[in-house]
């Protein structure tokens, strides 16, 4: 399968993690996983490691709020809004728009070292967020 493909499937789980913690981050039953803290320093892990492989600024911290909103939930941005109430949790959704950002550059970039790269990155995300993503 190619990089980009990869990339394109783990995006899909990633944003089901991101509804799934929004909605589930005060929930009892996942109060060990501390959902919203544990996702967000994977996400700003992934960002450093980007940064210092490919000398990348991502332009994620300076979006508008909630055209990012919009663009992340789509039709879904009522039922999520309102979960989103925190500035913890909003950290989180500015820093998922690092994953829309790698993916659109990635599928730019199809057959460059620059994805394998970062597919093998979005990888192990992937493969440390394993546990929770099966209970999904």
């Amino acid at each position: 399968m190619l990089a980009s493909k990869r990339i394109l499937r783990n995006y899909d789980k990633l944003l089901n993690l991101l509804r799934f913690s929004l909605k589930n981050a005060d929930n009892p039953e996942f109060r060990d996983f501390d959902l919203v803290r544990n996702y967000l320093h994977l996400l700003k892990n992934l960002e450093r490691n980007i940064k210092i492989l490919f000398n990348l600024e991502f332009e994620h911290k300076g979006a508008n709020y909630d055209t990012l909103l919009r663009s992340i939930f789509h039709d879904d941005l009522l039922e999520y809004k309102d979960y989103i109430n925190n500035e913890e949790k909003e950290e989180l959704v500015r820093s998922f728009k690092l994953l829309i950002e790698l993916t659109n550059f990635t599928i730019d970039r199809e057959g460059e070292g620059e994805v394998n790269i970062i597919d093998k990155e979005l990888q192990e995300l992937i493969c440390l967020l394993s546990p929770l993503l099966e209970k999904i």
